[in-house]
C-alpha cells in the first residue's frame, strides 16, 4: 500500500515549502511497549510523553515500534497533535490494539511533512516513509520490528529482501527498529551466536542495500546495550539503525538514551548532516525553566541582584566586555551552571560506571569472551541501567509536570505563550546562496554559514 499525505485540493494551494527542515536531523528509533491507558481524547500519557520527547531532543523522525495503533486511533492523535506532529503508521492485521504495529512519528516543527510518501511493506512488521529533507534532496526510512521467533525472522528479512531486489524505489536509506536479533556475539551480554540461519538472511538484505551499522561505524568495537531483561540481568543491542554506503558522509552522531518514558528499550539517535545546507547556529543562551523552582536560586537571585545592582551603579564607561548586558548574564549563568547539572551529573556519573563496566578489556585466561560476562558483573551493569533508566524518568516527569503547569495557567490566556503554541509553521527561509553586489559581474557566491551570509549582507547595505 502506497499513499501520500499532505497532496490534495487543500494542499495544492499551498506554497511548496511550509515548515523549515534543518540541515542537521535528529532521527530516532524506540519499542515503546504498548501505547498505554488510552483516554477518551484517543491520547494517552505515553503518546503525551512522545510529543515532549520529540520537541526535548529535537527529533525530527521518530520510528515506534509496538505501537498498538489501530487506524482510528492514529486518526485521533493526529487530530490532537495536529500542530506539532504527524502520525503514519500500520496495524497488526489480526490484533491491531494488543499486538505489534509500527507507527513513524514526524516533528512538524522540524520538517516538512507536506507529500510524505508512506508505503507499508509488511503489515504491522515494516513500514517506509519518504519525506524531503531540504532543498532537492528526500530521504527514505524504513521503520520495522522484526519477529520474535527466528524461523519468522529469517522469512521476514527474505521477504524485505525479495522486495528490495524487484524495485529500487523500495530500497531506504534508513533501515532502523527493534531487529530481535543481532548480528555478532559482542552486542550481547552474555556473549553468545543468534540463530545462524536469521543471521544470514539479515546479513543478505543488508549486503542488497550495501547497508552498514551506523553505531559500529561510529564507535568501532564499543560495548553499549538498548535491552534489559529484568529477570535475567541479560542485555543487548536489538534496536539499531543501518544506512547505506551514500549517506556514510552523513552520519555525524549515533547515541543511546534513556527516553524517559516507561519501557524496557532505550532510545536510538541518528544524527544527519546535509552538507548541501548552510550550517545554523544554536542561537541565544537562555535560563533552564527548572531554575523558576530551585529555592536557593531564588535566594541567590535576590543576594546576586544586590551584587549585581551595586556593580552596575560603579561601573564606569560602557565597554564591550562590561555593561549592563554582560553583568546581568553572567549572574544568571553563574547560578545555571551550579544547580541545573545537579541530577544530570547523577546520570552522567552512572552512565560512566556502566560503560567502563561494559568494556573491560579481554583477559588472556578468558579467551574471546569479555569479563563483562561474568554473573556478577552482568547483575551490576544491570543495576546501574535500572537506575539510570529511572532517574530519566523522574527528570522527565518534572519536565511533563512543569509544561502541564504553565499550560493551566497561560494555555488559555492571550500571550506570548499562547501565541507560540498556535502559530502557524514557520516557512522556510533558509538562503543557500547570496549574490556579491560589489562583483563585477554579478555572481551567486555559495556561503555555508550564517554567519557569512551576515558579513555578505552588511557589506552590501554599506555599499548601497
Amino acid at each position: 500500500m502506497i499513499a501520500t499525505l499532505g497532496s490534495g485540493p487543500r494542499a495544492a494551494g499551498r506554497r511548496e515549502a511550509v515548515t523549515r527542515t534543518r540541515a542537521r536531523l535528529n532521527v530516532a528509533t524506540l519499542n515503546m511497549r504498548g501505547s498505554g491507558l488510552v483516554r477518551s481524547d484517543g491520547s494517552s500519557d505515553k503518546w503525551l510523553l512522545i510529543n515532549q520527547l520529540m520537541r526535548d531532543q529535537r527529533i525530527a523522525v521518530l520510528a515506534v515500534q509496538e505501537a498498538h495503533l489501530p487506524q482510528s486511533r492514529i486518526d485521533n492523535l493526529n487530530s490532537l497533535f495536529s500542530a506539532s506532529l504527524l502520525i503514519v503508521g500500520s496495524e497488526d492485521p489480526t490484533n491491531p490494539t494488543a499486538a505489534r504495529g509500527v507507527a513513524t512519528v514526524f516533528n512538524r516543527r522540524l520538517i516538512n511533512v507536506d507529500n510524505v510518501r508512506v508505503t507499508v511493506t509488511v503489515p504491522g512488521r515494516a513500514i517506509l516513509t519518504e519525506f524531503m529533507w531540504s532543498k532537492g534532496t528526500t530521504l527514505k526510512v524504513e521503520n520495522i520490528y522484526a519477529p520474535n521467533d527466528m524461523a519468522e525472522s529469517a522469512a521476514f528479512w527474505g521477504t524485505l529482501r525479495l522486495q528490495w531486489e524487484a524495485s529500487a524505489s523500495r530500497r531506504p536509506d534508513l533501515l532502523l527498529g527493534d531487529f530481535n536479533v543481532v548480528t555478532e556475539p559482542l552486542d550481547r551480554l552474555p556473549a553468545r551466536n543468534d540463530h545462524a540461519d536469521t543471521v544470514a538472511s539479515l546479513n543478505e538484505l543488508l549486503a542488497c542495500a550495501n547497508m552498514s551499522d551506523a553505531w559500529r561505524m561510529m564507535h568501532d568495537r564499543r560495548r553499549d546495550f538498548t535491552f534489559l531483561q529484568v529477570a535475567t540481568n541479560s542485555q543487548s543491542r536489538i534496536d539499531r539503525a543501518y544506512v547505506t554506503r551514500t549517506k556514510h558522509r552523513c552520519v555525524v552522531d549515533v547515541r543511546h538514551e534513556d527516553a524517559g518514558i516507561p519501557t524496557d528499550h532505550r532510545l536510538v539517535i541518528l544524527e544527519l548532516a546535509n552538507y548541501d545546507a548552510p550550517y545554523v547556529g544554536t542561537g541565544r543562551w537562555r535560563m533552564h525553566t527548572m531554575l523558576l523552582a530551585d529555592k536557593e536560586f531564588l535566594k541567590q537571585v535576590q543576594q546576586r541582584g544586590m551584587k549585581l545592582q551595586n556593580d552596575l551603579q560603579q561601573m564606569g564607561e560602557r565597554t564591550r566586555d562590561t555593561n549592563v548586558q554582560t553583568l546581568y548574564a553572567k549572574m544568571a549563568k553563574d547560578r545555571a551552571r551550579e544547580r541545573v547539572p545537579k541530577m544530570q551529573k547523577r546520570i552522567e556519573g552512572l552512565r560512566v560506571a556502566r560503560d567502563n563496566l561494559l568494556n573491560r578489556p579481554l583477559e588472556a585466561t578468558e579467551g574471546i569472551t569479555p569479563r563483562t560476562d561474568d554473573e556478577d558483573v552482568r547483575a551490576e551493569a544491570a543495576l546501574l541501567q535500572d537506575r539510570i533508566a529511572k532517574l530519566e524518568i523522574k527528570r522527565f516527569g518534572h519536565k511533563r509536570h512543569a509544561v502541564a503547569a504553565r499550560d493551566w495557567l497561560e494555555g488559555e490566556t492571550i500571550c506570548k505563550y499562547w501565541t507560540k503554541v498556535n502559530a502557524a509553521p514557520k516557512e522556510d527561509e533558509t538562503i543557500y546562496e547570496m549574490a556579491v553586489p560589489v562583483s563585477e559581474p554579478q555572481k551567486m557566491t555559495p556561503a555555508f554559514r550564517t554567519q557569512r551570509h551576515g558579513q555578505i549582507a552588511s557589506v552590501g547595505h554599506c555599499n548601497r
